[in-house]
């Protein structure tokens, strides 16, 4: 296995721990203040995800234009 493999593996790793991580953490928060298990951040998440790269992608925006409109429709989802 070569150096490459190895630091692209790492990053990997560390990418998809990340994520895991931060929607935990979310399911710690809501938890916590609201002593119930609320698991639809993922669908809230995963709806905004696709929103930016709608507008990514068929609208032709920059990505961090997409970005700003997935976190406006995030927030007024979370409304």
């Amino acid at each position: 296995m070569s150096i490459s493999t190895i630091i692209t593996l790492l990053f990997s790793s560390l990418r998809l721990g990340s994520i895991v991580a931060l929607a935990a953490l979310g399911i710690v928060l809501i938890f916590r203040t609201s002593k119930a298990t609320n698991f639809a951040q993922g669908t809230i998440g995963t709806m905004n995800a696709y929103v930016a790269a709608y507008f990514s992608m068929n609208r032709g925006l920059s990505w961090f234009l997409s970005v700003l409109i997935a976190i406006v429709t995030a927030f007024l989802t979370g409304i």
